[in-house]
């Protein structure tokens, strides 16, 4: 396993293909300096705000984290610390400069017309310099993107693209969701291969919302394990909408139609893994077919200690939108030339790589990103 993740690893400093609907590109630094995949050497400069120094003597910096769900630790940690740290850390850099945040979003992943009136407000109410944004509905987003633009506001992506010009936003730092899609059917079909499971039996799969770059990593898983796999088959995706007492009667009525033709589960999202982790314990099925999800929090890492998932494909989140604020700080403040588009491959986690002593450091917000919390 450590040989398999330091390849994973290493394909990190790849330079990554072009997704569908994204073009031109940039170059990067993450947090300790090594270089990240680009797409290519595209770079922009923004003009921000004259601000006045305020009462402590110091001019302010505002930027808002706008998320999909509240509710959801890895927006509302790993994604939000990554934010709120980068922000304070800037003072070493900016001594003359307070950098504010506010974190806004709506509870729930699937409330996602609150979330386009939420970013409505924020850019409407509050004297913004900047804004990180992820955003899980492309196209209502892209006119308020543009809108920020009019209105002075850099807006930097995480994640997910908006449907809007290039020139409205200024850096998208994000995974190849093909990719980790591909790589979670892999360390499926190894885990079907390790247990002897049959290799004609049935895999379900699960996910929040409907999502066009989600789909990317779902069908990326798809074609993965059926090209592994040719003779299994693939059930269609079953949405929860964020919901996981929906997640979980998904996967009760998966087991329940298909009973023991079942070799493996599949989560594309960490409410989705966490659903198949309960019912597998609550059942007493775990370790009895492979199990493999997307993300990881607090609870989908208990169950990968516990032997209720098998593997956990993980993005850079924390360390990923650490940089991204860093940049965006640098190019409002210090005027500094960014990349329009960053790119980072997915690893894959198992068991025995939580307590490896060569467990890479700079994951280490992205599993736990309550370590990271001040």
């Amino acid at each position: 396993m450590k040989k398999a993740l330091s390849i994973l690893l290493a394909l990190m400093l790849l330079v990554l293909p072009v997704l569908s609907g994204c073009s031109g590109g940039g170059g990067g630094q993450q947090q300790g300096g090594e270089t990240q995949g680009v797409d290519n050497d595209s770079t922009y400069t923004f003009k921000a705000k004259d601000r006045e120094p305020e009462a402590d003597g110091k001019k302010h910096l505002k930027i808002a984290c706008m998320l999909p769900g509240l509710d959801s630790q890895f927006w509302n940690a790993n994604v939000a610390y990554g934010v709120q740290n980068a922000a304070l850390d800037a003072a070493e850099k900016y001594p003359d400069w307070v950098v504010d945040v506010i974190v806004q979003g709506p509870t729930n992943e699937a409330e996602t017309d609150k979330f386009i009136n939420i970013m409505e407000n924020v850019i409407a109410s509050e004297d913004l310099d900047g804004m990180i944004l992820s955003t899980l509905v492309a196209d209502p987003a892209g006119p308020v993107v543009a809108e920020a633009k009019e209105k002075g506001i850099l807006v930097n992506l995480y994640g997910f693209p908006v449907t809007t010009a290039d020139e409205n936003w200024g850096t998208i730092i994000r995974t190849d969701q093909a990719k980790v899609g591909a790589k979670a059917a892999e360390a499926m079909w190894e885990t079907i291969q390790e247990k002897n499971l049959p290799e004609d039996g049935v895999v379900g799969m699960f996910n929040g919302v409907v999502n066009s770059t989600i789909e990317l990593m779902l069908n990326g898983f798809r074609d993965r394990l059926q090209e592994l796999g040719p003779e299994l088959t693939i059930l269609d995706v079953q949405y929860n909408e964020g919901d996981v007492t929906k997640a979980i009667a998904q996967v009760e009525t998966v087991l329940s139609t298909h009973g023991d033709k079942i070799v493996g589960l599949y989560g594309g999202n960490n409410i989705s893994g966490n659903a198949i982790a309960r019912v597998l314990a609550e059942s007493n099925l775990s370790g009895k077919m492979a199990t493999v999800s997307v993300d990881a929090d607090v609870e989908q890492l208990n169950s990968l200690e516990k032997g209720d998932m098998d593997a956990l494909a993980v993005s850079r989140s924390y360390s990923a939108v650490y940089e991204l604020t860093e940049l965006t700080i640098d190019a409002l403040i210090g005027g500094k030339e960014q990349p329009k588009y960053i790119r980072t491959d997915p690893v894959i986690f198992r068991k025995a790589d939580l307590t490896d002593p060569d467990f890479p450091q700079m994951y280490i917000g992205d599993l736990w990103p309550e370590k990271m919390k001040r």
